[in-house]
């Protein structure tokens, strides 16, 4: 599928109970941190960027946060997260 540049979609992850919450937190952070080394590498290139776009949102400062919902009963999963913990 050929998208035009800037047109690309976000996405949103629904993460449901403990193991959902920790296999998303897991694919999280291994996006992050794949693109990260693609950025302190210097390849960082409109790919990269369109991943960044898609999976998280940045603020002003360049801080990402994880575009997620997480449904859980107990907040323990939840709060243990990085990602989640601005939240």
């Amino acid at each position: 599928m050929i998208v035009a540049k800037g047109l690309a979609m976000s996405i949103v992850t629904v993460q449901l109970g403990q193991c959902g919450n920790q296999i998303g937190s897991q694919f999280f952070s291994t996006v992050a941190n794949d693109l990260q080394r693609s950025a302190n590498s210097r390849r960082f290139g409109d790919y990269e960027e369109e991943c960044v776009d898609r999976f998280f949102s940045v603020d002003e400062h360049g801080r990402w946060t994880a575009r997620a919902v997480m449904v859980d009963t107990e907040p323990k999963v939840l709060f243990a997260n990085h990602f989640y913990r601005r939240l």
